[in-house]
C-alpha cells in the first residue's frame, strides 16, 4: 500500500462514519460548476495518489455544453486528485462522504493551467509573501423554482409574493426547504449560520462565517453544489444566475474582504486614524476603484444575454430583434454610428415604450423617449427621441403605399 493509499485510509477512518459507502469527489469547472464521480469506497484510497481522470474539454466547455477552446490539443486527459483535508459526509446522504478535488496534468508534475482552486492558491501565496492573509466572507444569493410546464421557460418561482424580505418560517419558507438548506449546510462543515429571504421574490440567501480565502472559496463552492442538490430533493430548482428574471432584480455574490498581518490582526483597522482604516485599507480600495472598469469582465453580467435567457425560447429571436432596433434607433439618433459603445446602455424592458439604463452618469436618461411600433408583421419600427424639457406626444399615421 501506498502513502497516498495510508493517508486516504487515514483520512476515511477519522470520520468515523458508520455506512459510509462512496465518495463523491468534486471539483470546479470555469464557470463554477461542480463537476466530478462518484466512487466505491473501497477504490477510493487506490485513486487518491495519481487522481481520478477526467477529459480536459470540460475546463473549455460553455454552458451550452459546447466546446469552443482546447480542440487543437486532443481533449486531452486531466487527473483530479483528492484533497483529504476537505473530506466530509454529506447530512441528507450518510451513505456518501464529499472530497474537493484539484486538477493536474497526467504525468502528476504540475496543475492543470487553469484549475480555479490553485490559481486561488496562487493569489493567496503572492498576499503572502507581503506578510498578508486575505479573509474573506461569502454571501450568495439565489432563487428557488418550482417546474411547471404551464408557466413561461417552464417555471414558476416557489414563493411569488411582494414583500417578504427580512422573514422567516412559513410566511416565506411554506415547505421549510431553505430551512433544512441551512442546517444541513452548517452540519456540512460550511459554517452556515444564518439564512432569510431576500427582497426579490422566492430569493433566499444563506450567510457563511469568514476564513482564509481559500477555505471560504471552498465552502461557497460546497454551499452552491449542496443548495443545488437540495433543491433538486425537493422537487425545486436553485439557480445562483445574476438576473433569471426579467421582472426581478438580481442575485448578489457579496464577498466581505479583509487582510490579516502576521501578527494575526485585521491589518484594515487602524484605530489611531479618524476614519479606523489603515492606509494599507486606503490602498485596497484605491486599487478597486483604478481597475474597476477591467474587473467588469469578471464581476457584470451580461445583461442583454440575462434578458434573453428569461425569454421563453419561442420568443427569443422576436425579443432579440426587440432589443436590437430599439438600440439601433439610439445610434442612429446620436449620428454616430458603431463608434457608439453598444454596451453602454442596457434595453430592461420590451413593449410599446421600452425602458433602457444608461452605463455613462453624464448621460442624461430621462431626456431620452423610446418607442416601437409594427406597422406589419415582419416590420419593427423604432424610435429614439431626445426631448429634455418634457414627455413628447408622438403620433404615428400609417400610410398604405400602393404598388
Amino acid at each position: 500500500m501506498t502513502d497516498h493509499e495510508h493517508e486516504a485510509e487515514a483520512a476515511l477512518a477519522a470520520l468515523d462514519a458508520s455506512g459510509l459507502r462512496a465518495v463523491r469527489l468534486l471539483y470546479a469547472d470555469l464557470h463554477g460548476v461542480a463537476r466530478g464521480k462518484d466512487i466505491p469506497l473501497r477504490h477510493f484510497p487506490g485513486m487518491a495518489g495519481e487522481g481520478v481522470t477526467f477529459c480536459g474539454a470540460v475546463m473549455g466547455t460553455d454552458l451550452r455544453h459546447t466546446p469552443v477552446v482546447g480542440g487543437e490539443e486532443g481533449y486531452v486527459d486531466l487527473a483530479v486528485k483528492p484533497d483529504l483535508q476537505t473530506l466530509r459526509v454529506v447530512p441528507w446522504l450518510p451513505e456518501v462522504a464529499w472530497c474537493l478535488g484539484e486538477a493536474w496534468t497526467l504525468d502528476g508534475e504540475a496543475h492543470w493551467p487553469v484549475c480555479p482552486r490553485n490559481l486561488l492558491r496562487r493569489a493567496v501565496g503572492a498576499y503572502a509573501e507581503h506578510g498578508l492573509e486575505p479573509v474573506v466572507a461569502p454571501e450568495l444569493e439565489f432563487f428557488l423554482l418550482e417546474r411547471d410546464p404551464s408557466a413561461p421557460g417552464g417555471l414558476r418561482r416557489y414563493v411569488d409574493e411582494l414583500s417578504r424580505v427580512y422573514t422567516v418560517g412559513a410566511v416565506s419558507d411554506p415547505r421549510e426547504v431553505v430551512l433544512k438548506m441551512l442546517l444541513w449546510c452548517d452540519e456540512l462543515g460550511l459554517e452556515a449560520f444564518a439564512a432569510n429571504h431576500e427582497y426579490m421574490n422566492s430569493q433566499y440567501e444563506i450567510n457563511l462565517k469568514h476564513s482564509g480565502a481559500l477555505d471560504a472559496a471552498d465552502r461557497a463552492f460546497m454551499l452552491k453544489a449542496a443548495v443545488k442538490e437540495i433543491a433538486v430533493r425537493e422537487s425545486l430548482l436553485a439557480t445562483f444566475m445574476g438576473r433569471p428574471f426579467s421582472d426581478q432584480g438580481g442575485s448578489g455574490f457579496h464577498l466581505h474582504l479583509s487582510l490579516n498581518g502576521e501578527d494575526g490582526r485585521n491589518a484594515f483597522a487602524d484605530d489611531a486614524r479618524p476614519d479606523g482604516l489603515s492606509p494599507l485599507a486606503a490602498s485596497f480600495v484605491a486599487g478597486v476603484i483604478d481597475h474597476a472598469q477591467g474587473l467588469q469582465a469578471l464581476l457584470r453580467a451580461d445583461a442583454l444575454g440575462l434578458a434573453l435567457r428569461a425569454v421563453p425560447a419561442d420568443r427569443r429571436r422576436e425579443a432579440f430583434l426587440q432589443v436590437w432596433t430599439v438600440k439601433e434607433a439610439y445610434v442612429k439618433a446620436l449620428g454616430g454610428g458603431l463608434t457608439i459603445a453598444l454596451d453602454s446602455f442596457v434595453v430592461e424592458t420590451l413593449s410599446e415604450r421600452p425602458k433602457v439604463r444608461f452605463l455613462d452618469p453624464a448621460v442624461d436618461g430621462a431626456a431620452w423617449h423610446f418607442r416601437q411600433w409594427r406597422p406589419s408583421p415582419p416590420h419593427l419600427l423604432g424610435l429614439a427621441l431626445h426631448r429634455p424639457q418634457a414627455e413628447p406626444v408622438i403620433a404615428v399615421r400609417h400610410v398604405a403605399l400602393k404598388p
